[in-house]
């Protein structure tokens, strides 16, 4: 394989990672909020569990 094709196949799947990782995130707000967890509880699981900094746990609600 050309490097161009293996640099494109690594921003694809970088991407693709990306998609998934969003939709974990928020199905794990679905679910948390289903069962009535508080805002505050989802993003302080969201900041640990993801690594994800308080503003992006927030916009994540």
């Amino acid at each position: 394989m050309d490097s161009e094709l293996l640099a494109a196949r690594d921003d694809g799947f970088e991407e693709g990672m990306e998609r998934g990782l969003d939709k974990g995130i928020r199905s794990s707000v679905k679910m948390l909020r289903s069962v009535g967890t508080s805002d505050t509880v989802i993003t302080t699981k969201l900041m640990e569990e993801f690594n994800l900094t308080r503003k992006e746990a927030l916009a994540y609600m």
